[in-house]
């Protein structure tokens, strides 16, 4: 059987042309219907400094440093799959919105678990009713206004965060089975403190003098699940009253060992507030970071060796 050979150029060619991306629809398709398939952002502000926001099987983490607030990245990845154009902007416009992207904006690349581009865009600046937001594709010269029906306010304020805004609030990350002791101490009341240690895959409670405490184990464990849902209001690094907090007396220190070999302990200052009899909240210090907290958070850990 034979093949007209201009049969098979036209075949060629259609096929060819079939491949092509649009580069008007490229140009002004900056939604990311996938979000599963996105496993780092790189946001660089216009100063050159970078932040990496990185998916790993924890959680996201920025900067490999730190675990990032859930929320933080949920409202990232509300807003991906919506982005669509507002409008086209006319070319009396065009230096302007250039100016503010270049001026306020960020660039945003999105990376798969490869690390391959999925898309990377500019986006900074805002229209007069503040509904719309200026980007530009990376790759072409020409901006536009884009929105998330029913959104309000700059789609840029989602991914322009310092460090310690996008940091999870959580206080405790670990889980019962990695711990292997905790200690509870009240230094104004030494003999409501109290320690629980692991000893031969149990849990076991010891009073402050390291008396063995006939309890039920289901009670310690209830206890230590309590800690996944301790969360902190901020995180205070900044704040220049730091020194004179740690040379006070805290209301309570805790110790906590985990598996293989490592350690942490937390000392939790109370904040007095002329004309409230309450202690509404506490500073939290973990030997690396200055933390805000709530009482009726943390007063779900402080507790007597007598309330088990």
């Amino acid at each position: 059987m034979r093949i007209n050979a201009r049969l098979v150029i036209l075949l060629i060619w259609l096929v060819g042309y079939g491949c092509k991306t649009d580069p008007a629809r490229q140009e002004t398709d900056f939604r990311i219907s996938d979000t599963a398939a996105v496993h780092r952002i790189e946001i660089y502000a216009p100063d050159g400094e970078k932040q990496n926001l990185e998916r790993r099987p924890d959680g996201w983490w920025i900067n490999g440093k730190f675990p990032v607030r859930p929320d933080a990245i949920a409202n990232i990845f509300r807003i991906l799959p919506g982005v669509q154009v507002m409008f086209y902007p006319p070319d009396a416009a065009i230096a302007q919105m250039m100016q503010a992207i270049r001026g306020h904006g960020v660039r945003l690349v999105f990376l798969d678990r490869g690390g391959d581009p999925i898309k990377s865009y500019r986006i900074g600046g805002m229209t007069n009713d503040e509904r719309g937001t200026y980007a530009l594709m990376d790759g072409f010269e020409r901006p536009y206004v884009v929105h998330v029906p029913g959104f309000e306010g700059s789609l840029a304020n989602r991914f322009t965060m310092p460090v310690e805004d996008w940091r999870d609030r959580m206080l405790f990350r670990h889980r019962p089975e990695s711990l292997t002791g905790l200690k509870l101490s009240y230094p104004d009341h030494p003999e409501e403190g109290f320690e629980i240690k692991r000893m031969e895959g149990r849990f076991e409670l010891y009073d402050y003098g390291g008396r063995l405490m006939q309890t039920g184990e289901s009670g310690i464990r209830a206890y230590l699940d309590v800690f996944s849902g301790i969360g902190v209001e901020s995180i205070e690094n900044d704040f220049e009253g730091i020194p004179e907090v740690l040379a006070s007396r805290p209301h309570a220190v805790l110790d906590l060992n985990f598996l293989p070999d490592s350690s942490r302990t937390l000392k939790f200052f109370p904040i007095y507030v002329e004309g409230q009899q309450e202690v509404e909240r506490l500073f939290v210090y973990d030997g690396q970071d200055f933390f805000l907290a709530q009482t009726r958070i943390l007063q779900k850990i402080f507790r007597s060796s007598a309330a088990f």
